[in-house]
């Protein structure tokens, strides 16, 4: 007589299906309420070692979190640039932090300040943007503001900018030059074309011949 041969105890159970209204974590699995899977996830010890599907979840996560997190990371890791008392510092040490700077440290030290200030302004104000710029372009900013205000600015630029800067002193200057400026003045008076004599109309004449007639009477 056939015995049956019975089922065998190693085939796999049909999978369950879940009608529990529950939402499993990304992370561990792990069913709960769908409102608190936010509050979970803050505080998810991770898969365990035996769920590969967890840990691709745990994976994307991270991923996700550092792609959201690293434009933040690059603004808080621009420092601001402290601002600098030029009268303190002498010209070789300016030169030394606008080379340190990465940023030229040639010309003139009223041009080194005024670089210096430009650099600064540019650079604490793209810390303080929502999209920082990169710092490549902050240099080629920087190049047009050399091209258009800095040393390589057409010679009446430069010198309009000078008279106008918020630092010139106007007295001084005035009294250093009085003397120059009134001896320009008094050149000027001396050489003066003298304002040539009209031409007498035949009237004119006739009266003066009168004139000096009555007179020697």
């Amino acid at each position: 007589m056939d015995t049956e041969t019975p089922e065998d105890d190693d085939a796999p159970a049909p999978k369950k299906l879940h009608d529990d209204g529950m939402t499993a974590c990304p992370i561990c699995s792990r069913r709960m309420k769908e409102w608190q899977v936010f509050s979970h996830l803050d505080k998810c010890s991770g898969p365990t070692p035996s769920s590969p599907s967890s840990s691709r979840a745990l994976g994307n996560l991270e991923a996700g979190r550092q792609s959201n997190a690293s434009p933040r990371k690059q603004q808080n890791n621009m420092e601001r640039l402290p601002a600098l008392n030029y009268s303190m510092i002498k010209e070789q040490a300016l030169r030394k932090k606008l080379a340190e700077l990465g940023i030229s440290s040639t010309g003139p030290r009223a041009l080194l300040e005024r670089r210096h200030k430009e650099w600064c302004t540019m650079w604490n104000a793209n810390c303080d943007a929502v999209k920082p710029k990169p710092r490549a372009q902050l240099l080629r900013d920087l190049e047009t503001w050399e091209r258009t205000q800095g040393g390589r600015a057409p010679p009446a630029f430069r010198n309009t900018t000078s008279i106008k800067d918020k630092e010139f002193d106007g007295s001084a200057w005035a009294a250093k030059y009085d003397e120059s400026f009134k001896d320009l003045i008094a050149n000027a008076r001396r050489n003066r074309p003298q304002k040539p004599e009209s031409p007498k109309k035949d009237g004119d004449a006739a009266d003066d011949a009168c004139s000096n007639e009555v007179l020697s009477l």
